[in-house]
């Protein structure tokens, strides 16, 4: 009897005993002992077979029966009390047929054997994260094998005490007969029946059957994780460990991964692999708000045939000793050998059949015969892995940053992108698919769909795992990033592009450096791909056209995928979560149309959410009187936050905000500044009209036509008078913007835009890239958004040059071509509203940029256009603190132009009036008597002279190739600002570090994009700028 007080258990093993009628019961206490009599039993009986231990000391071989080769998924069930709780994927039976008919085998099935009691651990024996476990079992085989797989003993039987929970698993060869062979499991009895099998992953209950089928169904009842997946650590030159986990289904190289060697290449960068499991992770929330991964087992139970000295050097040395061979060659002198692994095949050999073999034989067929299975296996102690990580027995287990689907997909997947979030990532796990190889039974090229690769092993409805997936993620305030990685897509001839193996890991390293914010990336429709020079290729020769095809994303092989993966998720019915239909959607939106769809104007950012749950915490009664715009108003943390910490820290240079100094003071025009000490009280004091004064807009159109002579001959309004030019594009928003509509923007714009549209208005703001693959603006781009917009549908269309924040502007054949295409695409029936930002009009550099603005080009273009132009003196006059901006309308009227103006302006006095009245008379005033000096026409060329100087020097300055390292710059030929994107740097770590260490103040935007005001040094100082800023960037690289 086991020393063990646990009543439950001494029934259960009592019973189960009753009916399977062993003459004897023996209780495995893992000592060596009781290891080397039970190989000596076994060895006497013939149920395995010692081999040469000169050669292979410690290792054993074991055939097993010719039909019991693999798991029988066909005869494997998941036995719930409700059928649709095991969900579509999984065979059903209902628990009371399940024990009747297992029973019957079971019966007297132990008569002439030994009931083999194991106490075993999945995990360390006392760690939070494990599972305790009792295999009954008549096979020596199995408890050799639990041995190595997982803790087994008295130390388990001590943790489990008399009164804890453990699986039930019972399991006997019976008569091995296939057709009387079921594998049970009974996930709301923590119970496991297996009978007739005598294959490890039917018999090894403690893995697949519990590690995995129990485990997950006990992980969603406790909100925990139990995956098929590998887990790794890699450790950089600096001794930091970070670990990811990774779930690939078949033939897709997991084991390969978890002890990768890495290729020479890298080698001189110093990396370790750190092998903790290759096939189970359990992971866990923790305090820290971060997902921590244990394996369960503590061995391999690998496939032999393709693994050699190349495809996984550490796992031959792993298997050199104490292992246990299933179903490979047997040679003539004690020794191994399967297909794939290393040297020649033996003259001479027995097959797994026991059979005499020799290379060459065929069938009658003329098919060759193998001499091992092709499912043969090994069964070896993770402890003598060379990679094994002093991790794999830790209690808390590992920190994982990154959690990475794969598949095998020929030519649809590029070698690895990463998912949005974790929404997104859950979806990309959801959608894993491989295809069927020549080595495999089906159609070669038929996409199989594994999700998680926990298809057979899932212990539930799969529409309930994924919800479980959801719901996790919502639980952590650091959730890993999700990859998927294929390292099997092929060229034209069906050659792989990639090499594989230890080359994989350049893309660990890339996925990691992502998780850090470090490394470059292309947002495609599917999510993030490396840019050509973010993967370290050091020692690896491949054509840049070659990495091209790595990484390409075929928008229209991808939109035939998703019908395939809206017919694998409809199986799932009213269990799977909307929210990965919503997934689908915007993938096939994002496929195809080049644009990308911000958070809906609906949706409360995360900024308003923080404000909002202060002021319900200290005032539940003022929460619940915020207006619904009240809960969704908040104050950006972005360039006016930033430029508030540079204006306090940027002791040598601040380039953050949009003015332009001179001589350390703020550029300015002498025909202004001479009138702030003549003014009438009239001119000071009084109210100003609601739509401005009307000498200061007509002086302001007479200076449009200047600035436009194209605008000469065409109809547009009286610029009206706006408090800035933000004022400006709100009243647009107040006339034209209704919930739900969409605003397209180029992917490079102006964060306020965001605040204003979409969630003032609540818009549906959608992004094109602004930049084509030549450095020009993306007319190409534009049109084929636009071409989503179906009918009449109205689309408001911001087009802002010079472009805030690259200090991009068009050419005249970039113009050209936009207002041929909005023509074009008002024409085919569209309402467009096209609002012209021309915030920086006139600080044009070069002769190739346009002149003018886009305004004057679609004045009056097409009746279904109206042209809205936005502008002011801020920029143009140099004024920033007057807050004055202009709103000008150009469209086509049947009747009067006159009329459909006044009526447009009208409406605009009466939104300025309800909000603020009317703006300042005393900036409107000062204006009106600047504008009238005849000099001020040359003192606007002047600063704009010195503006280029700046952005010439620049120019300059870029052309040093000691920058390319750091950098690539935006092109840039107008405005104040120019924008380089950091090569493998965060935006807001270089920020923060070049402000605090250097006293230089730049805009940190997105995740690489740092914008640089110019405006604000002087050209003599450039230079030590860009020096500065290539200091901070050496510091974090």
């Amino acid at each position: 009897m086991p020393a063990t007080q646990h009543r439950d258990l001494h029934e259960w093993v009592a019973e189960m005993a009753r009916m399977c009628q062993p003459d004897k019961i023996v209780w495995i206490d893992g000592s060596e002992e009781e290891k080397e009599r039970l190989t000596r039993e076994a060895v006497a009986t013939g149920e395995v077979i010692e081999l040469n231990q000169r050669k292979l000391p410690g290792c054993l071989y074991h055939r097993t029966a010719p039909n019991d080769v693999a798991r029988t998924e066909e005869l494997t069930f998941i036995c719930t009390q409700l059928q649709e709780d095991a969900g579509p994927t999984n065979n059903w039976m209902s628990p009371e047929e399940g024990y009747r008919r297992a029973a019957e085998i079971f019966k007297g099935s132990m008569r002439g054997r030994t009931m083999y009691a194991i106490p075993f651990s999945m995990g360390p024996v006392g760690s939070p994260f494990s599972k305790i476990g009792v295999e009954l079992t008549d096979s020596i085989y199995v408890v050799l094998n639990m041995r190595i797989m997982t803790h087994v003993g008295t130390p388990v039987l001590k943790q489990l005490g008399a009164g804890g929970e453990f699986t039930k698993c019972l399991h006997s060869k019976a008569d091995l007969n296939i057709k009387r062979r079921l594998i049970l499991h009974f996930p709301e009895d923590n119970t496991i029946w297996s009978v007739g099998s005598g294959y490890g992953g039917n018999v090894l209950l403690g893995k697949k059957c519990l590690a995995l089928r129990i485990a997950s169904y006990l992980g969603k009842r406790e909100g925990w994780l139990a995956e098929h997946m590998l887990i790794m650590g890699v450790e950089n030159p600096d001794g930091r460990v970070e670990y990811i986990a990774a779930a690939f289904p078949s033939a897709c190289g997991k084991t390969n991964l978890a002890m990768l060697v890495p290729p020479d290449g890298l080698k001189i960068k110093g990396y370790r692999i750190w092998t903790v499991g290759d096939d189970i992770a359990w992971m866990r929330i923790d305090t820290d708000g971060r997902l921590w991964a244990i394996n369960p087992e503590t061995g391999f139970f690998g496939v032999a045939p393709g693994t050699n000295s190349k495809t996984n050097p550490n796992m031959m040395k792993t298997i050199s000793r104490k292992t246990i061979y299933t179903n490979v060659v047997l040679t003539k002198d004690g020794g191994v050998w399967w297909e794939g692994g290393d040297g020649e095949p033996p003259e001479e050999a027995t097959d797994w059949l026991g059979r005499p073999w020799r290379p060459g034989m065929k069938d009658e067929k003329g098919n060759p015969i193998l001499g091992a299975h092709p499912n043969s296996r090994f069964t070896a102690p993770l402890s003598q892995c060379p990679s094994a990580s002093f991790r794999t027995e830790h209690h808390h287990g590992v920190p994982i940053s990154a959690i990475v689907f794969g598949g095998r997909r020929a030519r649809l997947a590029p070698l690895v992108y990463e998912s949005f979030d974790w929404e997104h990532g859950v979806f990309v796990g959801a959608t894993m698919a491989s295809e069927r190889t020549a080595a495999q039974f089906g159609t070669v090229g038929e996409v199989r769909r594994d999700p998680m690769a926990m298809l057979p092993f899932c212990g539930y409805h799969m529409g309930d795992y994924f919800q479980h997936w959801l719901d996790m993620g919502r639980r952590m305030t650091n959730p890993p990033k999700i990859f998927h990685v294929n390292w099997f897509r092929t060229d034209e001839n069906g050659n792989f592009l990639w090499p594989g193996f230890g080359e994989n890991l350049r893309v660990i390293e890339w996925i990691l450096d992502r998780c850090r914010g470090e490394a470059d990336a292309v947002k495609t429709p599917i999510g993030y791909v490396p840019t050509p020079d973010s993967l370290d290729m050091t020692g690896l020769e491949i054509p840049r056209e070659t990495l091209t095809k790595l990484f390409a994303v075929n928008r229209a092989d991808w939109y035939e995928e998703t019908d395939g993966i809206a017919s694998f998720f409809q199986q799932f019915g009213r269990r799977f979560p909307k929210v990965l239909w919503e997934q689908l959607d915007l993938l096939r939106l994002r496929l195809k149309a080049p644009i990308t769809l911000m958070a809906p104007g609906t949706e409360v950012r995360p900024l308003a959410v923080e404000l909002n749950e202060i002021i319900e915490r200290e005032n539940p009664h003022v929460y619940g009187m915020l207006s619904e715009f009240g809960k969704r108003i908040y104050f950006p943390k972005g360039i006016l936050a930033q430029s508030a910490e540079a204006k306090e820290k940027a002791t040598r240079f601040d380039a953050t905000i949009g003015i332009a100094r001179e001589n350390g003071k703020p550029m300015h025009l002498a025909s202004v500044m001479r009138f702030f000490n003549d003014l009438s009280p009239a001119d000071a004091l009084t109210y100003a009209a609601a739509t401005g004064r009307p000498d200061l807009r007509e002086r302001w159109r007479a200076d449009l036509v200047a600035k436009n002579p194209s605008l000469a001959q065409k109809s547009f309004s009286t610029p009206i008078v706006t408090c800035g030019v933000t004022h400006a594009l709100s009243l647009v928003g107040d006339l034209f913007v209704d919930k739900g509509d969409m605003v397209l923007l180029p992917d490079k714009f102006w964060e306020n835009y965001e605040l204003l549209y979409g969630v003032r208005y609540q818009a549906q703001l959608a992004i094109y890239p602004f930049f084509n693959a030549s450095g020009g603006f993306n007319v190409e781009a534009l049109r084929q958004a636009l071409a989503t917009r179906a009918g009449s549908w109205k689309t408001i269309l911001v087009l802002n040059f010079p472009n805030n924040p690259t200090g991009y502007s068009i050419t005249k054949s970039e113009a050209d071509q936009i207002a041929s295409l909005l023509v074009d695409s008002a024409e085919e029936g569209r309402n467009l509203v096209v609002v012209t930002d021309d915030a920086y009009f006139g600080l044009f550099y070069g002769e190739e940029v346009y002149q003018e603005s886009l305004f004057a080009r679609l004045a009056g273009a097409h009746e279904r256009i109206l042209a809205v132009k936005v502008d002011g003196p801020t920029k143009e006059e140099f004024v920033w603190g007057f807050r004055t901006g202009m709103l000008t309308f150009s469209a086509r009227a049947f009747l009067s132009d006159e009329a459909l103006y006044g009526a447009l302006t009208k409406k605009v006095a009466g939104a300025i009036r309800s909000a603020i009245s009317n703006c300042s008379q005393v900036a409107q005033s000062i204006l009106a008597k600047a504008m009238a000096d005849p000099a001020l026409a040359e003192q606007r060329l002047q600063k704009k002279s010195i503006l280029e100087a700046r952005a010439k020097k620049v120019h300059e300055i870029l052309r040093s190739p000691e920058y390319a390292k750091y950098w690539e710059p935006y092109p840039f030929n107008a405005g104040y600002f120019m924008c380089v994107k950091l090569k493998g740097i965060d935006a807001e770590a270089f920020r923060k570090h070049l402000l605090e260490k250097y006293g230089v103040g730049v805009i940190a935007d997105g995740e690489r994009d740092i914008r640089i005001a110019f405006s604000s040094v002087e050209v003599g100082e450039l230079e030590e700028l860009f020096s500065l800023m290539a200091a901070a960037a050496r510091d974090l690289l």
